[in-house]
This record gives structure tokens, sequence and C-alpha cells, in this order.
């Protein structure tokens, strides 16, 4: 639950950081690279979305764990 307060508390904190980080759309990797191996290196996204998972399986959350982790 910490890193969830502290995700939520980043994003209310720096709302302009937080969009350009989470809502850019992304239209295509940069060159080299693709949207899976850029995930991969991202350990951040990793735990967001491993709480998420958690959170669907205790059944406080409904739905796709990395859709709902990307939102």
């Amino acid at each position: 639950q910490v890193v969830m307060t502290e995700y939520a508390a980043f994003g209310l904190g720096n709302p302009n950081e937080y969009r350009t980080i989470f809502m850019t759309e992304k239209v295509k990797p940069p060159e080299g690279k693709t949207f899976a191996e850029m995930q991969e290196g991202n350990p951040l996204m990793k735990v967001l979305i491993n709480r998420v998972e958690a959170c669907v399986a205790a059944g406080k959350l409904n739905g796709d764990p990395h859709a709902i982790a990307t939102m």
C-alpha cells in the first residue's frame, strides 16, 4: 500500500510531470527499441503491475492489471 500511496502522492504533487511521464501518447517506440523492451527495463512499472495484480487477486479491483496500471 505504501507504494501506491507514494505513487498517488507523486501524481498529485507533480501534475505536470505526471502528465508528461504517464499520459503522453506513445505512437511508436524510440529507434531500436520495442514497447516490450522499454517496459522490461522499467522496474517501477513492474512493481506497480505486481501491486495491481495483487489487488485484482484480492478482489479489490476488477480488470486487466496492465491496463489498470497504465491508466
